[in-house]
């Protein structure tokens, strides 16, 4: 089944943004060749020196045993290495064609989610139910919106990744800062209105779209 890779880079020095990003964006042509998935990056609002990365994959093994022994991605690697650090890097169980016109978005917010395996189901059937409601508040600007569970999850807690796609940052804050039942408001690391089935971090983290 067809994956997402999300990675997120720190800038090492953000006098050097235009040149940092030249470089990524060689190295993310060099991606999307190979995957044959489009890559996108974008620029975190709240901290402008973090980078998201979107990119696709046919599985895991086609990402981690076939691309990233490649001399091509030594080489990417290799490139960036001066201007950018790689913070972490996993796969979601998102089909990458589920989310391409989200990932054209102007911005887009990303929540994770941590919830005990044992309360998995709990969590995937109040995402349906919330679906439904980032629908009624979000409705006059269509927005897309996909969700999706970390797969290389090692141990402790099970992690869920919530993507949305908002026109811009501060539409998407005046839009949820109401609903408390949707989001967890402040920076407190569970979720009040679920009994404590969700642990939040990374709330409401808007990212601009880099041209």
């Amino acid at each position: 089944m067809p994956i997402t890779e999300i990675a997120l880079l720190r800038l090492k020095n953000p006098n050097k943004y235009r040149d940092a990003m030249l470089k990524l964006f060689h190295a993310a042509e060099e991606q999307w060749r190979w995957s044959q998935h489009p890559v996108r990056a974008f620029r975190q609002v709240e901290d402008p020196t973090l980078v998201y990365l979107f990119g696709g994959w046919e599985s895991v093994v086609a990402h981690l045993e076939d691309w990233l022994p490649s001399a091509q991605n030594k080489a990417a690697l290799e490139s960036i290495k001066e201007y950018l650090e790689i913070v972490w890097m996993f796969h979601v169980d998102i089909e990458p064609s589920k989310h391409s016109e989200l990932l054209n978005a102007p911005s887009i917010a990303i929540n994770r989610y941590f919830v005990k395996r044992s309360r998995k189901l709990d969590l995937e059937t109040l995402f349906k139910v919330r679906q439904t409601r980032l629908e009624e508040i979000a409705d006059d600007i269509e927005p897309d919106f996909t969700g999706g569970w970390r797969i290389d999850n090692y141990g402790g807690d099970e992690e869920f990744f919530f993507l949305s796609h908002w026109e811009d940052a501060e539409n998407h804050a005046t839009e949820l800062e109401f609903s408390r039942g949707y989001y967890e408001n402040g920076s407190s690391t569970t979720a009040t209105a679920e009994a404590g089935l969700l642990k939040n971090r990374g709330l409401s983290v808007v990212f601009s779209q880099i041209d």
